[in-house]
């Protein structure tokens, strides 16, 4: 069975909508369910995929998969934080986000940085909550410039991954590893498109989602439609050592 969980929306609140409050420098991300305005778009679902292209993972080698270059689309940049919080320089403007605390008892219990990505202009965001005991997360990809943002839906409780830029950043590529006692592992493609039109910018492209127990550790891109990936299955040795023993698959789509 695929797992599509509804995401938990945290959206950027614009100081200008808050009845209560002046115009500052400085925004706040809250837990406040949002809505999809001229700003923020949703990309990822599971059934505009289904009617998109569809790839096939082919046996390859570790010998094709190390000679690629391994690469990160969003870089670890430095940024402001305190102790609760950390800060992003949005459009202008410092925008506040709450910082992850695991021990928190509020349904959203905190962000992570990721990075930002130059190329694209864009930093990625991940948003953790938690309901019935049950953790959540997904992605938001924010442009730097004019403050759109892109969430990733989940294609299952947990986030997937950080998008990885093809070469030419003609592409995003990520994966959402098996859950729970679900064996499917389900890799996504985003077209890159221009970015005069935001809402356009992202969209779905390609998908495979096949039922194999396996989870991701790394994809490589060898060109702008085909990429490698080191997958492995993991079990525990007599003393509880989890060993990962891997196999690696080629993709390509048109």
């Amino acid at each position: 069975m695929k797992l599509l969980t509804i995401p938990l929306l945290i959206f950027l609140m614009n100081s200008c909508n808050n009845k209560s409050s002046t115009k500052t420098e400085t925004e706040t991300i809250t837990n406040q369910a949002s809505q999809k305005t001229n700003d923020s778009i949703e990309i990822g679902f599971y059934d505009n995929f289904e009617k998109l292209q569809k790839f096939e993972l082919k046996t390859a080698t570790k010998d094709g998969f190390d000679q690629l270059k391994s690469n990160t689309t969003f870089l670890q940049t430095k940024i402001e934080t305190d102790k609760k919080n950390f800060y992003l320089e949005i459009a202008n403007k410092k925008v506040k986000f709450k910082k992850y605390d695991e021990d928190s008892t509020e349904d959203h219990n905190g962000s992570e940085y990721l990075g930002y990505s130059p190329n694209l202009d864009l930093f990625a965001v991940q948003n953790n909550s938690v309901a019935d005991n049950l953790g959540f997360a997904d992605i938001d990809l924010i442009n730097k410039t004019n403050a759109f943002k892109y969430k990733i839906v989940s294609l299952g409780d947990w986030s997937g991954s950080i998008p990885l830029a093809s070469p030419n950043n003609q592409f995003l590529v990520y994966f959402q590893n098996p859950e729970y006692e679900s064996p499917t592992l389900s890799i996504a493609i985003l077209t890159i498109n221009n970015q005069n039109n935001p809402k356009s910018f992202l969209k779905e492209y390609a998908s495979c989602f096949v039922d194999n127990d396996f989870s991701i550790e790394e994809i490589r891109w060898k060109d702008d439609h085909n990429f490698v990936i080191k997958a492995y299955k993991s079990e525990n040795d007599d003393a509880g050592k989890e060993i990962k023993n891997y196999s690696y698959f080629s993709a390509k789509f048109n």
